[in-house]
This record gives C-alpha cells, sequence and structure tokens, in this order.
C-alpha cells in the first residue's frame, strides 16, 4: 500500500517538470587598433631659417641642439682594487680529530684470574682491578705537544660478555709520576657496548711518557658467561677540535684550516659578474720548517669552462714565498639568495704537511702561514646586482656647436631669456645620479660654464627610458650667460653615481648613457585660432567570403562576421597638451561616396584641451595630460554594418584646432608640444556552435 502511494506521488510531480533547452557557451573579445597618432612641434608650426626660427611679427628665436658623447658604462665599470691578509698562526691549527693511541686491555688485565678458567662457564663475582695499563698501539708518534683548547675523547668498546665499570681513569706521566688528567665519576660499559667520555684538554701540556691507567670492577651481573682467550676490551684516544700551540711528531698528518673572507665594498652587492680583465692573486708565505701542501677554495668564483667553484692547490716550501696569478675573465663572480651589505668573497684556505712519514714534524708558537688575496685591474664585462651610488666617470667629450652665422643681421632675435633641455636616454637598470658641467667657449676664446645635478630614471636592456633635465634662465642665470656666449664649442664632463641601493638591475656591454641636448631661447606671442592638417585612419568593413586586400594604405580592415557581433566601440584618446594654449580635438567618423551615394556621417563628442600650467612669468611649469573615452551607442554601431558585397570603407577625422589667445602674448619655444595619441577598442561576442 506504502508502495503504490509513493508512486501516486512522483506521477504529478514528474509531469509537471521541464528543461530548458542548453544553450551553447559565448564569450567577448576585445580588439586594439592604433588609429592616431600626432606630435606637434612648435617648430612646425613657424618659418625656419637654419638655427633661427621667425615666429613672426619679427619676433625670432634662437636654437642650438646636437648630441652628448654616449658613455658605454662597462668601459668605465671598474671595480676598486681589493687586497686583504689572513694570517693563519699556531693556535690556527684546528685540528678536527686526531687519533692519538689505541689501547687493548686483555682478560686478565679486567678480569683477574680469568686466564685460569677461559671457555669454561662461569659467574664472575665483582672484581676489582686497581691501575691497571692496556697495550698500545700507537698509529702516530707524539713526542711532545702544548694544547691551547681541545677534547680528549675516549671510545670503549667492550668484547668481554662482563660489565665493565671505572671507577677511576687517568693520564700519568711516567717519569715524574705527574698525573695530566684525572676522571674519578664512575662509568659503566656494558657487555658487548660501545660508550665514550670527554676530558678537557685546555693549557695541557702532553709528551710521549704519558701513560693512561684505569680502575673499577667486572661482573656478570650473577649470569654465567663464557670469557675466551682472545677477548678484548678496546680503549681509543682521540684527540678533538684541537687549537695548538707547539707540537712535535712523526707520522702525523697535520692539517691547518682558515676560513675567512675579503668585502667586496659598500656600494657594490653583486648577483653576477663576469670581467672583461683583472688578476686575481694569491700570495702566500711560509714560516714553518716543513712544506706545506695548500689548498684555496671559494665558491663565489666560478670557472667559466669548468663550471666548477674556484680551486688552488699548490706546495709551498719550508720558509718559502709563492705567488700565485690567475685572469679574472676566466672566472664569474656569484652570489644566492639575498643580497646583503657588506658583501663578503669567502674562502677556505688548507695547508696540510708535506712531509715524509719518518720525518719529525716540529711546530712553533711563532709559526705561521701568511696567505694575501688580491683583486687586481678589474672591469666589469656583465654585472647584475645592486649598486649603491657607484661612482662612473664620465670622460669630457668636446662637441662642436652648429651656431648660425652672422647673428647681428637678426634684429629681433631675442636673447633676454634662455632654456636648457637634455633629454639622458638610459639602458641601465639602474637609476642615476649625474652631477657635472656643462662648458661653452666661443670663437674669441670666451667661457661660460653651467653646472647640472639631475636624477635619470632607470631604463631598460633593449629599451631606453627617457629622462629630461630643463633649466630656465630665470632659475639659473648661468643658462643666459651660456647662450649669450654664442659657444663654439660645448663639453660635459662628471660624474654618474650609478644605482640606489634598493633596484637590483643589469649592465651589459651594449648599456649606455646618451644625452642630446638643446639650448633655446623663447618668444612672447599672440595666438590667432589654427585648425591644423587632419588626421584620417580608414576602416575597411569586408563582407562575407571577401578574399581581397586593402582598397587604401594604412587600413584596418575588419571581417564582416565580426562587425555582426559588435558589442561596443570606444575611442581612447591620451593628450599631452605642452602649449600655453587651449584646444579642440573634433573627431567625425563617416563613410566614403565610394560605397554609397549617401554617405552616413557621425560627428563624435569633442575633447576640450586645456592649457598647460604656466606660472606668472608665462613659463610652462608642467604639461596639461588626460586619458578621454567616447563610446559609441548601440544604434551608432550599425555604420560598420556591410550588407553588400563589396567592402566598406569608413574614415575617422581627426581635427585639432589652437584657440585664439584673444590678443594675449604667451611664451612659447621652439620645442614645445602637442602629443595626441588614438586608439580604437572594439568587443565582439562570439558564440560556439
Amino acid at each position: 500500500m506504502r508502495c503504490w502511494l509513493v508512486s501516486l506521488i512522483l506521477v504529478p510531480i514528474l509531469l509537471t517538470c521541464s528543461f530548458d533547452e542548453p544553450k551553447a557557451p559565448s564569450w567577448n573579445t576585445t580588439l586594439n587598433f592604433p588609429v592616431a597618432e600626432n606630435n606637434i612641434l612648435m617648430s612646425n608650426l613657424v618659418q625656419e631659417n637654419d638655427n633661427v626660427f621667425d615666429y613672426g611679427d619679427g619676433l625670432l628665436g634662437l636654437r642650438v641642439e646636437g648630441e652628448l658623447d654616449t658613455t658605454w658604462v662597462s668601459q668605465s665599470f671598474i671595480i676598486d682594487n681589493i687586497e686583504q691578509s689572513i694570517d693563519m698562526d699556531v693556535l690556527d691549527l684546528s685540528i678536527s680529530r686526531l687519533n692519538v693511541d689505541m689501547i687493548n686491555f686483555t682478560p686478565p688485565l679486567l678480569v683477574p684470574g680469568v686466564d685460569s678458567f677461559y671457555g669454561q662457564a662461569k659467574t664472575i663475582e665483582p672484581v676489582p682491578f686497581t691501575n691497571v695499563s692496556g697495550n698500545l698501539l700507537s698509529e702516530q708518534t707524539i713526542l711532545s705537544i702544548t694544547i691551547a683548547t681541545g677534547i680528549a675523547r675516549l671510545t670503549f668498546t667492550n668484547d668481554l660478555p662482563v660489565d665493565v665499570e671505572f671507577s677511576e681513569i687517568k693520564l700519568v706521566e711516567l717519569l715524574t709520576g705527574q698525573v695530566k688528567l684525572l676522571h674519578t665519576k664512575p662509568v659503566r660499559i656494558q657487555a658487548g657496548a660501545v660508550d665514550s667520555l670527554d676530558l678537557d684538554l685546555s693549557n695541557k701540556i702532553l709528551t710521549k711518557n704519558d701513560h693512561w691507567f684505569v680502575s673499577g670492577i667486572s661482573s656478570s651481573n650473577g649470569k654465567d658467561v663464557v670469557i675466551q682467550e682472545n677477548d678484548s676490551f678496546g680503549f681509543k684516544v682521540d684527540f678533538v677540535d684541537l687549537r695548538l700551540v707547539t707540537l712535535s711528531a712523526k707520522n702525523l698528518g697535520l692539517t691547518v684550516e682558515k676560513r675567512d673572507s675579503v668585502r667586496i665594498g659598500e656600494s657594490v652587492c653583486v648577483r653576477r659578474a663576469t670581467f672583461r680583465a683583472g688578476k686575481i692573486t694569491f700570495d702566500i708565505e711560509n714560516s714553518f720548517l716543513f712544506d706545506l701542501a695548500i689548498h684555496i677554495k671559494s665558491p663565489h668564483f666560478i670557472h667559466k669552462s669548468s663550471q666548477s667553484p674556484l680551486q688552488v692547490n699548490t706546495v709551498v716550501q719550508a720558509k718559502s714565498i709563492v705567488n700565485i696569478v690567475l685572469n679574472l675573465s676566466d672566472y664569474i663572480i656569484t652570489f644566492d639568495g639575498a643580497l646583503q651589505v657588506p658583501q663578503c668573497l669567502a674562502f677556505v684556505v688548507t695547508a696540510e704537511s708535506a712531509e715524509s712519514e719518518k720525518q719529525i714534524t716540529n711546530v712553533h708558537g711563532n709559526d705561521t702561514v701568511k696567505f694575501k688575496f688580491g683583486l687586481r685591474d678589474a672591469i666589469i664585462d656583465e654585472f647584475k646586482g645592486r649598486l649603491d651610488s657607484y661612482q662612473v666617470p664620465l670622460t669630457p667629450v668636446q662637441r662642436q656647436v652648429n651656431m648660425p652665422e652672422h647673428l647681428g643681421q637678426f634684429q629681433g632675435l631675442y636673447l633676454e631669456q634662455a632654456r636648457l633641455c637634455i633629454d639622458f636616454y638610459n639602458t641601465l637598470e639602474m637609476p642615476i645620479q649625474l652631477e657635472g658641467v656643462l662648458n661653452g667657449r666661443s670663437h674669441d676664446g670666451k667661457e661660460a660654464s653651467l653646472p647640472i645635478k639631475t636624477a635619470i630614471s632607470a631604463g631598460g636592456i633593449s629599451q631606453e627610458e627617457l629622462t629630461r633635465y630643463a633649466c630656465e634662465s630665470e632659475e639659473n642665470s648661468d643658462v643666459l650667460r651660456l647662450v649669450k656666449l654664442l659657444p663654439h664649442t660645448i663639453q660635459f664632463a662628471g660624474t654618474a653615481w650609478v644605482g640606489d641601493g634598493d633596484l637590483e638591475g643589469s649592465i651589459t656591454p651594449q648599456s649606455y648613457l646618451r644625452a642630446h641636448y638643446l639650448l633655446e631661447t623663447p618668444a612672447y606671442v599672440a595666438w590667432n585660432e589654427t585648425v591644423l592638417v587632419p588626421d584620417t585612419t580608414y576602416f575597411q568593413v569586408n563582407p562575407l567570403d571577401y578574399s581581397g586586400g586593402k582598397i587604401h594604405k594604412n587600413t584596418i580592415q575588419l571581417e564582416a562576421d565580426d562587425v555582426s557581433q559588435l558589442e561596443s566601440f570606444c575611442l581612447v584618446t591620451d593628450i599631452d597638451n605642452h602649449l600655453p594654449v587651449t584646444g579642440t580635438i573634433a573627431l567625425q567618423l563617416k563613410e566614403t561616396k565610394q560605397h554609397s551615394a549617401e554617405a552616413f556621417e557621425l560627428w563624435l563628442s569633442p575633447v576640450e584641451v586645456q592649457s598647460a600650467k604656466i606660472d606668472v612669468h608665462g613659463r610652462i611649469q608642467e604639461s596639461w595630460k588626460q586619458k578621454s573615452e567616447i563610446i559609441l551607442n548601440k544604434q551608432d554601431l550599425g555604420i560598420f554594418k556591410n550588407d553588400t558585397d563589396t567592402p566598406k570603407l569608413l574614415m575617422l577625422v581627426t581635427t585639432i584646432t589652437l584657440h585664439s589667445t584673444e590678443g594675449q602674448k604667451v611664451k612659447v619655444y621652439d620645442t614645445d608640444y602637442l602629443t595626441l595619441k588614438s586608439a580604437a577598442q572594439l568587443v565582439i561576442a562570439i558564440n560556439k556552435r
């Protein structure tokens, strides 16, 4: 009954359910086209006569320009010489582990009377042993040693079937009975176990006459055990982390190791650097009485060919000096991880005794190995890292100035104000602080100079970054003196301080800093309304299945399938006005009569251009910049549709009008400008069927 009831309930529910037809996915794509770019210079609006310009009404302006010498920074990127000494004296004799004694204790020494029941099962009751000394199996013969610091590490290997507990361990000089080391705290080594004990050796003097003695008890802990005649108890003595004062020994591998670092400098932080020239030098002086095998390693110098860290191996004879010179151009300096100041080149210098096994090695308190590292005449080829005001001198180069002749004939020449502009083009990936002097010299030997100090923005390896330095005579009277000099030659000399200590970048052999200079005088003129020559961009809307080419050069082609799905059209315009006048940008989109007898015209909203910012003296302080966006409505988008079988040609006409100043005189320079850049953005819907 319940099953029928459930079925009756489900039937009307299923009968009333409906499902929408699945829809194909869709999305929008945006097409961007540059449609206009206008760079209108004042020099294009006036009549030009060599370097003298006629602004009208008898007003003349003077302009002198040229290129300063290009500076290839890598040619002047010289690392200051680095030199540092590292002395390794006897106290630097850091011996990580020196095996001194191997002592073997036979069973009767630690279990008195055991020789009477070898091989028999027997319970060993606690049995004492006192001041016993094992058989010495020495690998080296140390005649005498004076220790500054270090540890005697006693390693016990119990191969006996009984526990051994030491109540006293001591090192005694046999000739005098003097106790050199004494340990009285119980040390228990269980049967078959290995254990160790560390004893302090600081300020100890040890000789070949010193012997180890032990006291304690042995026990099998109530169990029957079998002791064989060849069972033993091993006692090994190692000197660990030794720093020596004196040493006399034979059959001894002596090692002196020194880890140290050399600072590169406060203003340089290297990630990676290669070199065009330079030397790596090592001067090693050995004052020991025996020959030394020297090994020098540095993880920061990588050999170009083998790609392995720097490693130098040589033998320096007793009481002699060795000089090693390597070509820096064969190596790369690299640092991993975070770059920190000061940055240091790490070195590990190891000196090993090169004596034969039978010779006696003697070390005295005043013995040293003197190691001197040098980095000399280093010229960087490629650099990646950080620089902090790294000084690069700029070589002064004299340039001839093309001044117009017979300036006296120009009665209207205005030389009461002047402006200097220097455009710096930087391809270094680091900012630059520039300090220098621009010197001018006339035909008759007179001179004038202008100090220049400016910040230059960081550039890119393959991209110039422009920084403009501008100085007017109202701000610096030296500008006008330089112009009035009417220089025949100019010369710039100074220093570039590269990097700000924060930005990490690269310098390559192709990195440069170049500059274009411009000296000019202004004119005060009244401006009449001026309509500039229109700029026209063509859109060609092709019909379906069109296979032809463009019907007009410089045309943007659109396909019928795309414009039929056109969602929006936006005209984006960037404006940069460095003129002291206002203006209007009119935009018109229209069909050509070639396509239709009744050509359609669409006037877009005009863009009003504001004047550059001017101070009370009429000087331009800042250009006026704006981004304008004009969006067509849905109805106006129909101008792009093409239902014919021939291409449809549309024109986007840009007309710039500069407004009148209504008789008011404004101050203009020949290089003042108005820049206009426009781009069209078309959003097209795409459906996947």
